[in-house]
């Protein structure tokens, strides 16, 4: 339903009349009356206003309740002005306290953007089902441990980015508590912040984004609500003002509390049913939202002088590269967007595969130059986030396994990769080590393959204690290995597993090699080869360059060479895809910036890489 002639600010109240011909009976219905205010908002299109420092700098993701253990929790009375760890005990659980002293850690490896997974009230451990928009978790500590962590990132020159679940709540959370109940007072202020069937609602023939043998309704008090995670998880309405001012509010809220921006979980799944029914991008939901809330974040709300512009980084995911064009229209709409295609060709790359499915440097051009095309709805100040994993995702160091002896090198090139190519690199926390993970059962029993596996705890430690017989409860002894790596001297501990109703971990070891301090000093360790790399994109701009030609020079099963250009400099880097040395030469006189070499002839050990100036 289209209605024009509207005046923004001015509330209009109307029915929906509709009359069918059956046969010769005339049928007709008519709507209660509805009423509505119309806004307007100015869409973001002048470069300056997006959050382009995105494209420059590096993320590292973690999750905040297996991080870092800075104390134990405490109850406190007021949240905004007590802090909710004390830290002269432990708990074995991750908090904002440890997060704030590991800060030293992460500008040592070269962060500058940490991306926190949800630290809101919520239902579940994982935060994705949220209670309460406008407090923190206890169990990770207060808004005043917030506040203080943004003000000392900030100090250190480091932005946190909250992960903001806009798409649905818990079904637990007030709003649909009160919504879903016909006894509650508030039960017709929050109703229709969800989406409900009706009795002309067919509800079998409802499209499930990814599941088509999946219904995406619900049902609680005789009513049916819109869901696609789960029922436990219900749709908000968008299609409410009310719901959309709220969203706006909540935003506010964190800006001002010292966030930089939001990685926006299940961004593209906003309108469903304008997917289903194949809405023009002008006209759907799920775009003109985050064009409308784009503009709000950037234009309305009031940030100190000299902050970085706030940024929006959606989760729109389509996995298979050949769906790419799916992911322009959000340029328009956010400032960048996970890229999941990206992830798969290094994939296919690593994994020994060649031609088209791995080749990530033209599939990085043909994307970029898209982008800039305004018919497709996409907008040349957005870029990408690359990245290997995060917490949905297998860990590289599982996900290549079968590489045997060959893992370490083949990491590192995988590292190369995300590293020296154009967009914001993101690091899943313990990827600088190597650290395992994937989505499985641990007892075998189980009736569903876990997440908890790919979320264990940072791997701080070579020495870990256990607990459990692995077949009860596998967890670690977080007082033990505290205790057991003293001598290490750092102001936090290690944790427990991240679920506390699921208390197993899988992927780490009593000796483990991929951690901190089995790398710290080990000059050929994963750690610091990407702090290497880190270093090397820091100091060399054409790497950040989102306008830098680049050019495939070879690919062949045994090399993929590539150069990066601009009006200043000109890299190249080189792949070694066999798993013998091999070498290569270069024309005038260059240096290896990862090794230090300098020459003519440069020798690259199995799957290794060389990043070549001859500057």
């Amino acid at each position: 339903l289209m209605i024009t002639g509207l005046t923004t600010g001015a509330k209009i109240y109307y029915r929906i009349s509709s009359t069918l011909d059956a046969n010769g009976t005339m049928l007709t219905d008519q709507s209660a009356v509805h009423e509505l205010t119309p806004i307007d908002f100015t869409e973001v299109k002048d470069a300056a206003d997006w959050a382009s420092w995105g494209a420059d700098e590096i993320m590292y993701q973690l999750l905040v309740r297996t991080f870092a253990d800075g104390g134990a929790t405490k109850t406190v009375t007021n949240s905004t002005t007590e802090s909710g760890i004390d830290d002269t005990k432990r708990d074995g659980v991750g908090d904002l306290v440890g997060l704030r002293k590991s800060l030293p850690y992460l500008k040592d490896l070269g962060a500058d953007a940490i991306w926190m997974t949800p630290v809101f009230k919520s239902k579940s451990y994982h935060g994705y089902d949220t209670t309460d928009f406008y407090d923190i978790d206890p169990s990770v500590g207060s808004i005043k441990d917030f506040v203080d962590l943004t003000t000392e990132a900030h100090a250190a020159g480091i932005k946190i980015i909250l992960d903001l679940v806009e798409n649905h709540v818990a079904d637990v959370n007030p709003w649909f508590v009160a919504g879903s109940d016909p006894k509650s007072p508030d039960y017709d202020k929050y109703h229709n912040w969800f989406v409900w069937s009706d009795e002309y609602t067919n509800m079998l023939t409802d499209k499930h984004p990814w599941d088509a043998s999946s219904l995406i309704w619900a049902c609680k008090n005789y009513q049916c609500y819109h869901q696609i995670f789960s029922g436990s998880m219900p749709e908000l309405n968008y299609r409410n003002p009310e719901v959309r001012a709220e969203m706006k509010k909540i935003a506010a809220f964190w800006v001002n509390l010292g966030a930089d921006g939001y990685r926006l979980d299940a961004s593209k799944h906003i309108d469903q049913f304008d997917d289903n029914n194949a809405i023009a991008l002008a006209k759907h939901g799920t775009h003109v939202w985050w064009k409308e809330f784009n503009s709000y974040v950037k234009k309305t709300i009031v940030r100190p002088m000299g902050s970085a512009q706030v940024i929006l980084a959606g989760e729109n995911r389509w996995d298979d590269p050949a769906s790419y064009t799916n992911m322009l229209p959000y340029g328009s709409g956010m400032d960048s967007q996970f890229d999941f295609p990206f992830r798969s060709i290094v994939g296919a790359f690593v994994n020994g595969q060649t031609g088209a499915s791995a080749d990530f440097v033209n599939y990085t051009k043909k994307l970029q130059a898209d982008l800039a095309n305004p018919s497709l709805g996409g907008n040349p100040n957005h870029f990408f986030e690359r990245f290997l994993s995060n917490h949905d995702l297998e860990r590289p160091a599982t996900q290549f396994e079968s590489a045997g002896a060959a893992l370490d090198a083949k990491l590192k090139q995988a590292a190369t990769i995300v590293l020296t190519m154009p967009g914001m690199p993101v690091i899943y926390y313990g990827e600088e080590f190597g650290k395992k993970g994937k989505r499985d059962k641990f007892t075998g029993t189980e009736s569903w393959d876990r997440d908890e596996f790919i979320r264990e705890p940072m791997s701080w430690f070579k020495t870990n204690v256990f607990s459990g017989d692995m077949t009860t409860g596998w967890n670690i002894d977080y007082v033990k290995t505290n205790e057991a790596n003293l001598a290490l001297g750092l102001d936090y501990g290690t944790t427990v597993g991240p679920n506390p109703d699921y208390p197993f971990i899988k992927f780490m070891s009593s000796n483990e090699l991929a951690s901190w301090d089995a790398q710290k000093d080990a000059p050929t360790s994963l750690f610091n080869y990407y702090k290497k790399l880190i270093s090397i994109r820091k100091a060399h701009s054409v790497l950040t360059d989102l306008a830098a030609t680049l050019t495939v020079v070879t690919d062949s099963a045994d090399k993929y060479e590539y150069t990066l250009q601009n009006g200043t400099e000109k890299l190249t880097v080189v792949l070694n895809r066999k798993s013998s040395a091999a070498m290569t030469t270069t024309a005038a006189m260059s240096t290896d910036l990862i090794s230090g070499t300098q020459g003519t002839s440069f020798n690259i050990p199995a799957f290794g890489a060389v990043v070549l100036t001859n500057n």
